[in-house]
């Protein structure tokens, strides 16, 4: 809190959650500090004030209580993520210098051509352009037994008869976001993206995109950005939770982390029904098979 910054005789000892109210405990040594600290909390009471000694000074043991503070986790966490990609883009060379090419020695031994050329940069560069959406960027094999890219059948899409009933430009918006991640550019889509969910915050297209940029993040191995895209979708159990659910699970499995049994539990007991289940029961197959 930065009322507590402007009063550094005061500190807190707890602070927690019941129900839907908030309960602030700490000590100060000026009384007047209570009252202060008690009013920048929503609909406060102050529960208790007791005087004590500490070293022959006096202190005040309080507790406060209120109404959560409300904050809006899900700007707070694009307006990170927009500084980190700010960051990210400035770091990053745009214009990679050419490496001169050495002056050969007339002297020297003709250079014999090797019997298996390498393929020429036009080539290399055809076939980074066919990739698929799904192809992780890197050319390092990931260690692990599951397939990273969900089957396109069972991706989180919305359908088309709903397109109808949002308004013409969101739509459009959204198909434009879509593009960009299919074709894999890494700047326009996560740009596309976050203006999606600045611009349009109340559009129903919003689980969709948020889960795609997730995605994305995860197939590119960025998972700590993965990770903080699919993690508010966590907190509500509706139609998106299982999708959100399986990525989160994936995230920690190929990030190395040791949730993912939790996860895979979940969808395990509560969703053997659904379409995913094709998905998260050979997973934990491959998991059971100790192929981490």
């Amino acid at each position: 809190m930065t009322e507590l910054h402007r009063r550094p005789t005061t500190w807190l000892t707890n602070l927690r959650r019941e129900g839907e109210r908030l309960l602030v405990s700490g000590v100060t040594s000026n009384r007047s500090n209570v009252v202060e600290i008690a009013s920048i909390l929503p609909n406060n009471e102050i529960k208790k004030i007791s005087h004590n000694k500490l070293r022959d000074t006096s202190v005040w043991n309080f507790e406060i209580a209120s109404d959560l503070p409300k904050v809006d986790w899900a700007q707070i966490m694009e307006s990170d993520m927009q500084t980190l990609l700010d960051i990210k883009e400035k770091m990053t060379p745009k214009i990679l210098e050419t490496p001169k090419t050495p002056v050969k020695d007339s002297k020297s031994k003709p250079e014999i051509p090797e019997k298996d050329p390498k393929p020429s940069k036009e080539v290399v560069s055809q076939k980074e352009k066919d990739k698929p959406e799904d192809t992780p960027k890197t050319t390092e094999a990931v260690p692990l037994s599951i397939k990273p890219a969900f089957p396109d059948a069972l991706m989180l899409s919305i359908l088309e008869e709903k397109m109808s009933q949002i308004e013409k430009n969101i739509v459009k918006d959204y198909w434009e976001f879509i593009s960009a991640v299919k074709k894999g550019s890494t700047w326009h889509y996560r740009d596309l993206g976050i203006r999606f969910l600045r611009n349009y915050p109340e559009s129903e297209l919003v689980p969709y995109v948020r889960w795609r940029l997730a995605y994305r993040f995860y197939i590119d191995r960025e998972y700590i950005f993965a990770r903080q895209y699919v993690e508010p979708m966590l907190r509500d159990h509706n139609m998106f939770y299982p999708y959100a659910v399986l990525l989160a699970a994936r995230i920690d499995y190929f990030s190395g982390g040791n949730r993912y049994h939790d996860y895979y539990s979940i969808l395990r007991s509560d969703y053997r029904s659904h379409p995913l289940s094709a998905i998260f029961d050979a997973d934990y197959q491959i998991i059971r098979g100790g192929k981490k």
